[in-house]
């Protein structure tokens, strides 16, 4: 995980320089305030770099990096779904395991601060799958055999 922080965080890095007519990418996507700020899209890059891992490179020792939860204290299920944590300057950011938040502003100081309440849900960045679902027709569309009467 910390490479990918480094990666993100480098403004050299060509995971910052790629085309920039992609929304997150884009520096008027701040000011014209559809991305808050550049923590914000950082973490959007990392999510999308954390996907882009797990779906493109079929490495068992990436996806177990990126699954396997050592904050288990039994060795039951090392897999369960766990809060991705990135770390970016002075702050943690856990991604996953919220379903919204509320702001609430606090006056400290004769200052006004907001806080965020964070509402716990399971809703992580991955999730197991507890059925498979496969679709199939149960009628042919084309019957080959009416080529012969066509012809």
């Amino acid at each position: 995980m910390s490479e990918i922080q480094n990666e993100i965080t480098d403004e050299q890095s060509k995971f910052n320089n790629l085309d920039d007519n992609i929304t997150v990418l884009e520096d008027s996507s701040i000011t014209n305030k559809i991305i808050k700020s550049n923590i914000e899209r950082q973490i959007y890059l990392t999510v999308a770099l954390v996907y882009y891992i797990y779906f493109n490179q079929n490495n068992d020792l990436l996806t177990t990096a990126l699954l396997f939860n050592n904050k288990l204290d039994d060795n039951s299920n090392n897999f369960t779904p766990k809060q991705l944590s990135f770390n970016y300057g002075a702050y943690t950011y856990h991604i996953g395991g919220y379903t919204n938040y509320s702001t609430k502003q606090e006056v400290q100081n004769n200052k006004v601060i907001i806080r965020y309440d964070l509402k716990q849900s399971n809703n992580f960045v991955f999730q197991p799958v507890t059925q498979i679902m496969q679709m199939t027709r149960n009628k042919e569309i084309i019957n080959k055999y009416s080529f012969i009467l066509l012809w």
